[in-house]
């Protein structure tokens, strides 16, 4: 069994305030302890075209003299919110490691977007994941020997009603119903300081 992105986000204090959902939500966070702070991206509405896209990916490379820029990590990031748009995800923010300092053993970027149903949370999940294993990418996982492997990436969380997420090493996509969304308000509590209290997410 391999450690998930839901278990290490319970390590890291990154739970939620709510109750358990009656179907499981997605996976933990796998830990990475060479991230570095990228340049600020600021969230931004619903990915309505190549107009918004074009603008969020020039501010990243124009405060890149801030922190270096991975363009591997960069083109991933455009992709999958070109991915999102083709399949009508709305409401898109980009959250970094800047702007929310507790993604710093998570992920470079967490992207969120909000779904009509779960079939369509599936959907956009499934979209996503093939296009990135089609690329070839790998991701890091670690085992039940705390041994750090390589897999395709996958959803986690399918069969939730409300939240699936995909794992795509420095990017962590999460898809949620409008329900989800606004029952664990990711953004509002990556963004708190002070620890939060934990639970059990099954």
């Amino acid at each position: 069994r391999t450690t998930t992105r839901r278990e290490m986000m319970t390590t890291h204090n990154l739970r939620l305030h709510s109750p358990p959902l009656r179907s499981s939500p997605p996976s933990s966070l796998v830990s990475r302890s060479n991230i570095c702070p990228l340049p600020r991206l600021d969230a931004f509405g619903g990915c309505r075209g190549r107009a918004s896209l074009s603008s969020a990916v020039e501010e990243v490379k124009d405060e890149s003299n801030a922190a270096e820029v991975n363009p591997v990590v960069e083109e991933n990031l455009k992709e999958l919110l070109e991915l999102i748009e083709e399949k009508k995800g709305a409401d898109v923010q980009v959250l970094n490691v800047k702007d929310y300092p507790k993604l710093i053993n998570i992920s470079e970027y967490t992207v969120i977007t909000t779904c009509t149903s779960r079939r369509h949370m599936r959907i956009v999940a499934e979209h996503v994941v093939e296009h990135f294993r089609l690329k070839g990418m790998l991701v890091e996982k670690v085992d039940e020997n705390d041994e750090v492997i390589k897999a395709s990436p996958a959803i986690e969380g399918m069969e939730s009603d409300r939240w699936m997420l995909v794992d795509l090493n420095e990017i962590v996509f999460h898809a949620f119903t409008q329900e989800g969304r606004d029952y664990y308000k990711i953004e509002e509590n990556l963004r708190t300081e002070s620890p939060m209290d934990g639970i059990t997410m099954t």
